[in-house]
């Protein structure tokens, strides 16, 4: 009990470290093709299990205000499955915004990245996460990302350099426009590369080590000094 008290003092988050192979752009293009997305699409992408703690009703309906004429082809691809995924299918049609969203349907882990790199930003409004594992992946892939305000965030999300932490649907629609309208591709670019960067700043295997090694280390000083104080 005592071992573990010391550990739980000593104890703070360490994030996995990531890694995806990078799509050539044809075979980006091919899985564009196979979801029916259109080559020239703007594509926000969704990664996760479809339940309703993940909001994602706040997404379909801000999409819902994307004017055609300042994003055309606009698409929302929603990767993953779960029990919410019948109310949000619902939802889409009530939004009038069918032709805007693609379910894929769950996928295997092995092929997530894939999805990811068919994308050209990723978003979330969802406000229940820990660790927020997908957003590290949706950088580490070299999605900006676009996602709801949120404590989990700090230090994850950096507005204005891999991405925006919006707090309403005006701010969303605003950011949403500065990363995917047609004139925006050096920006973007630009974002996707501090995206994969801050990821491996942070979250590289090799980070990851360095920071297990840390934790590990401050524990055993800690359980040493308790030793050396029971002893005299």
């Amino acid at each position: 009990m005592k071992a573990a008290s010391i550990f739980k003092e000593n104890a703070k988050i360490t994030a996995h470290g990531t890694l995806g192979r990078i799509l050539t752009e044809t075979e980006r293009m091919n899985l564009r093709l196979k979801l029916g997305i259109p080559v020239q699409a703007g594509v926000a992408v969704f990664v996760g299990r479809l339940a309703q703690e993940k909001n994602l009703e706040e997404i379909i309906s801000m999409i819902s205000k994307v004017d055609e004429a300042d994003l055309p082809d606009f698409r929302l691809l929603i990767v993953g499955d779960g029990p919410h995924r019948q109310a949000l299918e619902m939802y889409v049609d009530q939004c009038g915004v069918r032709e805007k969203v693609i379910f894929t349907g769950m996928i295997s882990p092995e092929e997530v990245y894939q999805y990811y790199q068919a994308g050209d930003i990723f978003v979330s409004a969802s406000t229940s996460e820990t660790q927020g594992l997908t957003y590290v992946e949706a950088l580490a892939n070299g999605l900006p990302a676009l996602c709801r305000k949120d404590e989990c965030l700090n230090g994850v999300i950096e507005n204005g350099r891999n991405g925006w932490q919006y707090t309403d649907s005006e701010d969303f629609l605003d950011k949403l426009h500065k990363l995917l309208a047609p004139g925006q591709e050096e920006n973007r670019s630009q974002m996707a590369a501090c995206a994969k960067e801050s990821v491996y700043r942070r979250y590289c295997a090799e980070q990851f080590a360095v920071n297990l090694v840390d934790v590990y280390e401050r524990a055993i000083k800690s359980m040493e000094f308790s030793l050396y104080r029971k002893a005299i």
